[in-house]
């Protein structure tokens, strides 16, 4: 049984490849919400560990079990944000937007009731995010809301650490300039939300 339930640990864990993501992407575009905000979270979180992975200097498979792992300290998506936000492998900015996604993720998949992108309370969320904002204010006649900036924060995320993770970053990281403000949510008054 504890077999099993690894080998089912091990596939759900897999990486997908640039065609796989770009094949779940274009699909997310006919899927109800909730699986839109989990699914797109889970490869953000993917994409994040890869990059982490990649710019470790030595690593076995028991030391990475270890280190992403349930109770490991690079366990959460979450600590894996902090993590790539302290040692510059992206930009504040960016880890505010994974911590946005990371948070509608969480209350997609917790909800005990059913919610969509229209929620008041999401599209607020939403309507922080800088990609979309700094993509409106040089593209005025786009019209972006809920589901649409959601899925357009997500593809830019996603191209944005696959080019971290083929290492053509900045020595700072994933710059500013390509998540829009320079303002990083360190100056906004705190981190956002520590959980999962």
């Amino acid at each position: 049984m504890a077999q099993k339930k690894n080998r089912l640990r091990e596939l759900s864990k897999a990486p997908p490849t640039p065609p796989e993501i770009q094949k779940l992407m274009k699909a997310l575009d006919g899927e109800a919400d909730f699986a839109v905000a989990i699914t797109a979270g889970a490869l953000l979180e993917t994409a994040l560990e890869r990059l982490i992975v990649a710019k470790l200097k030595r690593h076995s498979k028991k030391s990475l079990e270890e280190l992403f792992g349930f109770n490991g300290p690079m366990g959460t998506f979450s600590s894996k944000i902090q993590i790539a936000d302290a040692f510059g492998l992206i930009s504040s900015n960016m880890a505010r937007e994974l911590h946005v996604i990371r948070n509608l993720r969480n209350a997609f998949a917790h909800s005990r009731v059913p919610l969509t992108f229209a929620n008041p309370l999401i599209e607020s969320e939403l309507k922080g995010m800088i990609i979309p904002t700094t993509i409106r204010e040089h593209a005025q006649d786009m019209a972006l809301k809920g589901r649409s900036n959601f899925l357009l924060t997500t593809r830019i995320l996603l191209i944005l650490l696959e080019v971290g993770l083929k290492g053509n970053s900045s020595p700072d990281g994933i710059s500013d300039q390509a998540t829009g403000s320079q303002q990083s949510h360190d100056d906004e008054g705190g981190e956002a939300g520590q959980e999962e």
